[in-house]
């Protein structure tokens, strides 16, 4: 959900927010535009993506919450860690979250530094090269041709989880100009069911664009990005950290110290 600060403000936002995370009473879902309606090619693509977000992304040496609390060979295969268990779940028994249900955010690229807020050249991995041609598309189809993709952060939203109102950079939604002043939030998390059939289509690639790199999704992974996504949520926001001609600014080494570092850039710089 997104508004307008110019037009409604923050209370307004902040009214709409609180409406739809509560549980009892239901609510009135009838204004809320339900991105169900797409083609077997868009289903495929978003399938796709899907499974890059579980089970490519949260690999090394991307990083992702998990490793905050953990060590890097706890993390080191998440999907290997959790599919079986996702793809064959035991009937009706509680059992421990696995990797994947608990993970929370994946960087990419220059990684987000969450306490400074900062980009910084020393903390880089390289940027999915599918992800950058996908964005690439996008930001031209909207009449910015020279987007170059260069961080990316990964939300996973479980049926718990909420992202609060906020100022800043389902389906594609480009945030340039003024629309940097939208307020937007998700408020709650609904469970909905994946189309049964999917998966066939996917396995046999018939959901890919002939000739793409963007293959499809077998029915093994398919089992288990269906079951995940049916209580939760994924999102990739994808940003150019660096305008035309632009580098990290270097900061002047003290007296007595030999050569310099870079310093962060801040989002928005």
């Amino acid at each position: 959900m997104a508004a307008c600060v110019a037009e409604h403000g923050e209370d307004a936002f902040r009214t709409l927010f609180r409406y739809y995370r509560r549980r009892q009473p239901a609510q009135d879902l009838s204004h809320v535009v339900h991105f169900s309606g797409g083609t077997g090619d868009d289903k495929g693509s978003q399938a796709f993506w899907l499974r890059q977000c579980l089970k490519t992304y949260p690999q090394k040496p991307n990083v992702c919450n998990l490793d905050m609390h953990m060590s890097l060979a706890d993390t080191d295969d998440i999907w290997g860690k959790s599919a079986n268990i996702l793809r064959n779940p035991s009937g009706g028994k509680k059992e421990p979250k696995t990797l994947l249900e608990k993970l929370r955010w994946v960087t990419l690229g220059y990684h987000y530094n969450w306490t400074t807020k900062t980009y910084s050249p020393d903390h880089y991995t390289p940027f999915p090269a599918d992800l950058r041609s996908l964005s690439g598309l996008i930001a031209a189809a909207v009449g910015f041709p020279g987007f170059h993709a260069e961080a990316g952060i990964l939300n996973y939203y479980r049926s718990d989880s909420s992202l609060g109102i906020h100022v800043d950079d389902g389906d594609v939604m480009v945030m340039s100009g003024q629309s940097r002043l939208l307020y937007h939030a998700v408020p709650r998390i609904l469970q909905d069911h994946p189309p049964a059939g999917l998966g066939t289509a996917l396995s046999t690639g018939q959901a890919s664009p002939q000739g793409s790199a963007w293959d499809g999704v077998s029915e093994e992974d398919w089992a288990v990005c269906s079951r995940y996504i049916q209580s939760a949520r994924v999102n990739m926001t994808v940003r150019q950290v660096l305008g035309p001609g632009q580098s990290f600014p270097e900061v002047r080494p003290r007296e007595g110290l030999q050569g310099g570092r870079a310093r962060g850039v801040k989002n928005g710089d």
